[in-house]
Parts: C-alpha cells; sequence; structure tokens
C-alpha cells in the first residue's frame, strides 16, 4: 500500500509490476482511518435495531426530516444512474416518495443493472404518482430548467411545489423559488455520496441494497474512482459502502467471466470484486448504448450550453468499446447536424404572427388552439458534439460534423494552453467515412482527445467556454442568436415537414425520450429534406468564400487547415 492518499495518477501497466486500481487504492487507504472504523460501526450497529434512532437526532435535523417527509424525490430528465439512486436514498433517509423521470422501459442499461444487482424496485414514473400535479417536490442531481420533468417545468405552483434541492452541480443561474427552501450542494463527484454522508450524519438506518445501489452509482459517475471530477468524499464513501455492503476488496479472478477472462491473461493486476462490479455496470451501459441507434445515442445525454451569443450542446457516451459506436459515426454525425435545427422548434402563440403563417395537423397533440411549433433559426444550437467516452481507457473520441464544431475543436483543444494539447489527433472516425457536409474534410471528423479528458462538467464545457470567451469567431457563419428577426424563421413547408416528424414519432417509428417530445429524424424522408437544405447551405457558404476572397482554392482551410479568415469585398 502506498503511503501517499488514492487517487494521484495511478495507472494500470502491464508488465512485471503489479499496480492497484484507484478503487483498490482508495478502499485500503480509508479502510485503516479512524473514521471509517467509527463509521461503519456505527452502520453495522443501526441495521442491527428495528428503531431508526430518531431519539438520536437533533431537533432541527428532526423537523427538516418531517418537512420533507411528504415531498416527492425526483432526478432529471434524460436520467442516468447517480440521479436515480440518489433520489432512492434521499425519499428512504426523509421519509418521502422517489420517482423516476421517465419510463421504465427508458432507462439505461447500467440503471437497469444496478437496481436488479442491489435489489431495489424501480420507482414509479413522478407523472404516474397519484399527486404529482400539486405535491411538494425535492429535485435531485439538478436545478437547470431544461433538465427537470415537463411537468414540474410547467406547473404555474413550482416556485412554491420546490421544497428542497440535493445536488453536486452549480446552481442554475434561472432557478428560482418563492420562500427559503432546504438545499445541499456539495462541490463532490456523485449526489449518492452526498445522500450516503447524510444517512451517517441524520443517523438513519442503511439497508444494505441502498448501499449497494449507491456504491454503484458512486462509481458510474466518478468512472469508478478515475474522473478529475472525483474527491476524497467520493473514495472515502466507496471505501465504507463496500465495506457496509461486504463488497470484498480481494485479488478474485473469475476466467469463466468472458468480461475479464482476456485481462486475466495478459494484465500486470487482478481486479477486485469492486472493479468487476464497476466493469459489469459499464458494460451493460454500453451494451444499451450501441442498440439505441444514431438517433438515441445523439439525445441519450445530452445537455445545452450557452457563452454569450454562441449556444453549444455537449453529448456523452460512456462506453467500454468506442468502436462499436464508431461504426455508426456518419449517422451521428449526421443526427448531430440535425440536432442543432431540432433546437429552433418552438412553441408560438397565435397572437405573435399572422394566422395564415400556423401550420396546425388535426390531432395534434403537440399543439393548441392557441399556438402551434415554428422553426426558428435564431433559437437553433451553434454547435453539437459528441464526446465517446471510454470509461476502462480513459480516453475520449470527440465526433464533429462540421466546419464550425471543427474551428472550436481546434480552438478548444488544439489551440488551448493544456500542455497535452499536441496530443489531440484530428482523423477518419472510421475509415472510408464520407464528410457530412462541405465545410469539414473526412479526415476531420473526428478527434482523439489526450488520456484524462473525461468530465463533462469539469473538462469538455469549460475548454469550449474558454474558447469561446477567447475573441472566437467562425466568419462563416456567426452566432445564430444575432441573425435578423425576418430570417429567423423557416418556411411553412419546411415546419410542416418537422410536425410531420413529430406525427411519426408519436406512431412509434421513433423513440421519445423524456420531455424531448419534438424530434428530426434522420432516417425519415422530413429529415433528410432538411439534412439536404444544410448541405446546401454548406456549399453556399463555400462559394461565398470563394467570391469574397481570392485565394480561397475551393475550401474553407488554410495550409495549416485552420478556417481562412474573410473580408467583405467591395461591391460584392
Amino acid at each position: 500500500m502506498k503511503d501517499d492518499k488514492p487517487g494521484v495518477g495511478t495507472i494500470i501497466h502491464e508488465g512485471a509490476i503489479e499496480y492497484e486500481t484507484e478503487v483498490v487504492q482508495a478502499v485500503s487507504y480509508f479502510s485503516q482511518t479512524k473514521q471509517h472504523k467509527l463509521a461503519l460501526k456505527n452502520l453495522i450497529k443501526r441495521a442491527q435495531k428495528s428503531q431508526e434512532y430518531k431519539e438520536n437526532l437533533g431537533p432541527y435535523d428532526g423537523l427538516l426530516r418531517d418537512r420533507l417527509s411528504n415531498a416527492v424525490f425526483v432526478g432529471h430528465i434524460n436520467t442516468d444512474l447517480d440521479s436515480v439512486a440518489g433520489a432512492i436514498g434521499a425519499a428512504a433517509l426523509f421519509g418521502g416518495t422517489p420517482a423516476i423521470s421517465e419510463p421504465e422501459d427508458r432507462l439505461n442499461g447500467e440503471i437497469l443493472f444496478a437496481l436488479k444487482n442491489s435489489g431495489i424496485e424501480t420507482p414509479k414514473l413522478f407523472d404516474s404518482i397519484e399527486n404529482s400535479a400539486v405535491c411538494d417536490v425535492v429535485l435531485v442531481d439538478h436545478t437547470e430548467e431544461k433538465q427537470m420533468v415537463p411537468s414540474i417545468l410547467d406547473s404555474p405552483t413550482r416556485a412554491t411545489r420546490i421544497v428542497g434541492i440535493l445536488d453536486h452541480h452549480a446552481l442554475a443561474k434561472t432557478f428560482y423559488t418563492s420562500k427559503p427552501i432546504f438545499m445541499d450542494l456539495r462541490p463532490w463527484g456523485s449526489i449518492s455520496t452526498i445522500i450516503a454522508v447524510l444517512f451517517i450524519r441524520h443517523k438513519k438506518t442503511l439497508p444494505k441494497p441502498l448501499a449497494v445501489l449507491l456504491l454503484h452509482a458512486i462509481l458510474s459517475d466518478t468512472l469508478n474512482l478515475r474522473s478529475i471530477t472525483t474527491t476524497e468524499a467520493d473514495r472515502g464513501m466507496v471505501a465504507l459502502l463496500s465495506s457496509f455492503g461486504g463488497i470484498s476488496n480481494t485479488k478474485k479472478v473469475d476466467e469463466t467471466d468472458e468480461l475479464n477472462a482476456d485481462l486475466s491473461k495478459t494484465a500486470a493486476y487482478q481486479e477486485t470484486e469492486i472493479d468487476l462490479l464497476a466493469k459489469r455496470q459499464f458494460q451493460a451501459k454500453t451494451d444499451w448504448i450501441v442498440a439505441l441507434g444514431a438517433y438515441e445515442m445523439v439525445r441519450g445525454d445530452q445537455k445545452d450550453f450557452s457563452c454569450g451569443p454562441w449556444k453549444f450542446g455537449i453529448s456523452v457516451l460512456e462506453v467500454t468499446d468506442c468502436e462499436k459506436v464508431l461504426d455508426v459515426a456518419y449517422e451521428i454525425l449526421l443526427e448531430l447536424r440535425l440536432l442543432k435545427k431540432e433546437k429552433g422548434l418552438a412553441v408560438v402563440h397565435s397572437e405573435e404572427v399572422q394566422p395564415q403563417e400556423a401550420h396546425q395537423p388535426e390531432n395534434s397533440a403537440a399543439e393548441s388552439a392557441s399556438s402551434f411549433l415554428q422553426l426558428q433559426r435564431t433559437k437553433e444550437l451553434d454547435f453539437a458534439f459528441l464526446f465517446v467516452v471510454n470509461v476502462v481507457e480513459q480516453k475520449s473520441i470527440l465526433l464533429i460534423p462540421g466546419g464550425r464544431e471543427l474551428a472550436l475543436a481546434k480552438a478548444a483543444i488544439i489551440e488551448s494552453d493544456d500542455p497535452r494539447a499536441n496530443e489531440a489527433v484530428l482523423m477518419a472516425a472510421y475509415p472510408g467515412i464520407v464528410a457530412p457536409g462541405s465545410t469539414i474534410k473526412a479526415e476531420e471528423t473526428s478527434m482523439h482527445l489526450p488520456v484524462g479528458l473525461v468530465s463533462r462538467k469539469a473538462q469538455f464545457v469549460p475548454a469550449i467556454i474558454n474558447a469561446l470567451e477567447r475573441d472566437f469567431f467562425y466568419e462563416a457563419k456567426g452566432p445564430v442568436s444575432l441573425e435578423p428577426e425576418s430570417d429567423s424563421r423557416y418556411s411553412e413547408t419546411d415546419t410542416r415537414q418537422v410536425l410531420n416528424a413529430i406525427e411519426a414519432g408519436k406512431q412509434g417509428k421513433q423513440k421519445v425520450r423524456g420531455s424531448m417530445a419534438i424530434f428530426i429524424d434522420a432516417s425519415n424522408p422530413e429529415g433528410q429534406s432538411i439534412l439536404k437544405k444544410e448541405r446546401e447551405e454548406d456549399r453556399k457558404l463555400v462559394a461565398m468564400e470563394e467570391a469574397l476572397t481570392a485565394e480561397m482554392d475551393g475550401n474553407l482551410y488554410d495550409e495549416n487547415g485552420l478556417v481562412k479568415r474573410v473580408y467583405t469585398a467591395t461591391g460584392v
């Protein structure tokens, strides 16, 4: 055992020397501390008692628990394991009701694996709870409006119904309530770490199945304690929960296990039960992701961000095998391009436009008599990225769908101040791939990032925002939010095509996740039509560049592979 604390760049090598994984090192270290031994002793003691030790609570914690005992605890849409486990754990802690934000058949494979392995039933869907329209709500693992369950977001009494927040992200700028509420926001790697600590602090019995589920969730959100977002609190809690849950930290190799068979013969270390637990849950998620297809891959774990006038979206796929995703990279790139357009769909009230501009399909549940859906160019995304993260090797591949994304990816990664920037490599997403548009080359459709860049929250988003704040500009097309109002809407024909795609989705021809009931699908004629228009726009951009610049030589790039600068020519 090393003398220093765990989590400081432990790397697994092949060879004669045996190395410890992050999780092995963390458990070994924290299991020897007095704090760990005392907490474990108390957890076991309470687990052996039938009472809940409420008499040992301070008066304030007791009042708090009573206040939240009637609330429904729910995580974010496009849900992940941490938000589900956090909601279940928090409801058990405070005596409330847990809920999921999307139907059970849309939960990813990792969530289903963890629930089954821990022996815990899937909570009810939030909207199916009897008093969901009026109940008190505690938001778990989120405060962003776009991540809220739609019925909560649209509730006219939302400001009074939200009575608590449990989160490990920054508080959203737009979040507000009409009165003081309970909030626990800590800069840790997992909301489940916070919940587990609260069980100890509140002297509440922690059932072993729940301890195992919280352990699963911490391993998930911290990528088996290897993510940059991992903290000492996460490492210590993994040690405690694994000890309490009876999960061994001794080395164990099951050569009959297909997931570990090759590793046992070649690697310089042997995995413990905790390592295998993490590997199996990550593999379950990978299998589920690959089965989804490109359409769902792009939208399953996707979040939007903004910086000044620019808007960008980041999708993340955490897998154990990137090649399975790259096999459908071309379809993913098309879906990313469509996603930018899709974000421009907005509800327009009838009084905002002339009646003849509205289009309302018969029996459309997405529209009402006083409003309709309209494509608005100024609401589209400027950039859409997808990062494929290999959770085993701690490597990421960025898929780049167009010239705008390429320019920003170079500025954020290759041209950044990061000393490892020169390790980033542009290459074809797979051999023989066709470029998805005219402003990007086939050999620029993916970027292999330096080892260790795996976190959207702590690495991807900050890198992109830093680039945008350094006076980033893309001459061929500026921020869509600044486009003239006269050019902010698509034609009625374009809108009708998208609305037809929505109707197709309602008939089961495409999947719908969470609150995102509005999609453009590359597999249907309407989606293909919009892709065609996108390619036409690309060609116009190239033609414009050639007309304005004498040195364009047929593309948007100079000899260094950078987007060429454009200057307005007199008389053009």
